[in-house]
């Protein structure tokens, strides 16, 4: 088994419902590491069936919420019905879904296995278009997570 890696990506957190909320996950654009993971490569499979929102990548803590489902559309991995631990149960949650709520906290990392990758390089030479320093085009999602 490979390392599990970590992409960050800024998005707009939608606030669906009174404790529920969508956001994206994944797109194809470079993250802040260089890396482009390809949205019809996702491999959500086993994550349905333990579907915890995690905080900043942290195993050894509780969960500070679920995702109701993932899915692909419009090009994008979305999160889809996120809702935090109900009030007064876990503190860390109350924090961090009030950050979120507060606009605080405006960005979603996700975990994965990468399955299959290519590397095309940095820069296209005489150009300003940079290029990814890694393409996923096959990942498996392990968890999803609130992240600065």
């Amino acid at each position: 088994m490979g390392k599990i890696e970590k992409a960050l990506l800024k998005c707009e957190i939608k606030k669906t419902g009174e404790n529920e909320y969508n956001f994206v996950m994944s797109d194809e654009t470079i993250d802040r590491d260089g890396e482009v993971i390809k949205v019809d490569g996702w491999d959500i499979k086993d994550y349905k069936s333990n579907n915890i929102l995690l905080w900043g990548h942290r195993h050894d803590i509780p969960g500070i919420g679920v995702v109701g489902k993932v899915v692909k559309e419009d090009g994008k991995l979305v999160a889809k019905n996120v809702r935090f631990a109900s009030p007064g149960i876990y503190e860390l949650a109350d924090t961090i879904h009030g950050l979120v709520d507060d606009g605080v906290l405006k960005a979603v990392s996700v975990g994965y296995m990468p399955i299959e990758r290519e590397y095309p390089g940095m820069d296209d030479k005489g150009t300003k278009k940079k290029k990814p320093r890694v393409i996923t085009n096959k990942a498996e999602l392990y968890l999803s997570l609130i992240h600065i």
